[in-house]
């Protein structure tokens, strides 16, 4: 009795193996993508509370540190706009479709 694979039994292991391989590396793709996306919106969430604590403490905040949080912004844009006795500071990155912002209202003290 002869004990071995034969030819047609390995190539189906190997074609297995790379749809295997081809949806692991898909997955991982996408992970990392999703990670990246992540990333951006925690430097975005950073960038705004920097610029809402420079609003608060009515200074004009550290050029360099704001140079160095909008650094790791790809296309990054700041827009401060007010209204009332709200300010809006928008930030927003990214080209394209792809473009994304967040928003955050920063409300001044009233006069008693």
């Amino acid at each position: 009795m002869k004990r071995g694979f034969t030819l047609v039994e390995l190539m189906v292991a190997v074609a297995v193996l790379a749809v295997g391989g081809y949806v692991a590396a898909d997955a991982a793709v996408a992970v990392r993508r999703q990670a990246t996306e992540v990333a951006l919106r925690e430097r975005a969430l950073q960038v705004l509370e920097f610029e809402a604590g420079a609003l608060l403490t009515r200074t004009a905040g550290d050029p360099g540190v704001r140079s160095k949080l909008l650094d790791e912004l790809p296309d990054a844009m700041i827009d401060t706009r007010t209204q009332g006795a709200a300010t809006y500071v928008t930030v927003s990155w990214g080209a394209g479709p792809r473009r994304a912002s967040r928003t955050l209202v920063v409300l001044a003290e009233r006069s008693r």
